[in-house]
Parts: structure tokens; C-alpha cells; sequence
């Protein structure tokens, strides 16, 4: 980095940080919680006390865990930054005190939206004039529901928060090995449905892994 990009960062961080005041802060941590209590966070909760195959795989059901999860920790995160406000040295320092929680829920409100995107445009299919068979949907329904289960399975929060069980865990991870069961008959259709070139098809991840490690392997330390 040169003189001028570095002394340009530090006069745009001065700046940000003057701008971030104790009340603003404050004020945005207050307003944040009254939304979030505004918008009925706990009617998300009930619905994830379903483990059925069909709750699990319903669009409802995933939209609301993930809603859950995105309000929760809007929720946990202005608590964190009330306090931090109170004891840090700076409101940029109580910001920085928890960017890892901010980071979560940056994750968490993208996923959010992708779900949302998801269920969507599968909607939209059913209901307009697309040229899409009843399989097509049925596969595209699964995979929104491998996409959501997935990531519900992998992130610990649901777990460490109490929002789901050790036992839901396990059903959801059974569930998505059924999903890749359903899924595998249409797996070649599926990647031709991106279009890859050739080229890429010709690669070493494309081909046969059996005929790859097959092959004599020369010494490493030769």
C-alpha cells in the first residue's frame, strides 16, 4: 500500500469513527430492538417443534427457521452492543467487539434471502406460463429443501441456541441423505442444465476418479 492509499485509510477511519457517536449507537441498538420485538419473533419458534418428512421439507417450516435464526440474531447482537457501548473505549471499539456476531448474522440474513429467492421462483413456475413438467418442479422443490436442511444441519447456532434438539438434528440429517437418494436419478440432467463447456467437462474432477488413482504414481522424492 502506498503513502497516499494509507493516509487516505486512516483519514476515512477517523472520519467513520467521529461519525459513530456513543448516541447513535445507542439509538440504533434501541430502534433495532423495538423492531425486532414488533415483528413477533417468538411465532417463528412453534414451528420447528415439527420433524415430520413433510414438515421438514415444506418451504413454510424452512423460511421460518431461517427468519428465526436471522431475528434471534438481530436480537442477541443489539444486547451485545448495548453493553459494549457501556464499557468500551469507543462505539467504534464496542462495533469491533462484535463483528463476529455481526458476521453471523450477515450470513444468516443472505441465506435468508437465497431461500426466499428459491421458493419464489419455484412458485412462479407453477403459476405462470413456464414450460416446466411436474418432475421438473418436484426436483427443483427438492433441491430448495436439500439447500435449506443443509444448512440448517452444519450451522451450530440451532443447536447451541436451543432452537432445535440433538434429536431434530439427527432426523434432518437423515433426511437430507433421502433428499440425495431422490435426487441422484437427475443429477445428469441437472449439471446439463448449466450448460458447461466441454473443456470443463474434460477435466480430471469430470472424469473417473477409479481410472485416475489407478495410474502408477511417481515417488514424490525422486
Amino acid at each position: 500500500m502506498c503513502i497516499r492509499d494509507s493516509i487516505n485509510a486512516e483519514y476515512g477511519l477517523r472520519k467513520f469513527q467521529k461519525e459513530m457517536s456513543r448516541s447513535q449507537v445507542t439509538m440504533l441498538s434501541k430502534f433495532a430492538k423495538h423492531a425486532l420485538w414488533a415483528s413477533g419473533i417468538s411465532s417463528y419458534f412453534s414451528s420447528t417443534s415439527s420433524t415430520d418428512t413433510y414438515s421438514l421439507r415444506s418451504a413454510e417450516f424452512q423460511l421460518n427457521v431461517f427468519r428465526w435464526r436471522e431475528e434471534r440474531l438481530l436480537y442477541t447482537l443489539t444486547q451485545r452492543l448495548q453493553k459494549k457501548v457501556k464499557s468500551a473505549s469507543s462505539p467504534l471499539q464496542a462495533w469491533n467487539d462484535v463483528l463476529d456476531h455481526a458476521n453471523e448474522l450477515s450470513h444468516a440474513f443472505m441465506q435468508r434471502v437465497m431461500l426466499e429467492a428459491f421458493v419464489y421462483s419455484i412458485a412462479e413456475l407453477t403459476t405462470g406460463r413456464a414450460a416446466v413438467s411436474d418432475t421438473g418442479v418436484t426436483v427443483l422443490a427438492g433441491i430448495r429443501a436439500l439447500y435449506a436442511l443443509d444448512l440448517i444441519h452444519k450451522d451450530p447456532w440451532f443447536l447451541t441456541s436451543g432452537t432445535l434438539s440433538s434429536q431434530q438434528v439427527q432426523i434432518i440429517r437423515d433426511e437430507i441423505n433421502v433428499l440425495c437418494s431422490e435426487l441422484k436419478p437427475h443429477l445428469l440432467n441437472l449439471v446439463d442444465a448449466f450448460h458447461l463447456p466441454e473443456y470443463v467437462l474434460r477435466e480430471t474432477i469430470a472424469g473417473s476418479w477409479v481410472n485416475l488413482n489407478s495410474r502408477p504414481k511417481k515417488d514424490s522424492r525422486l
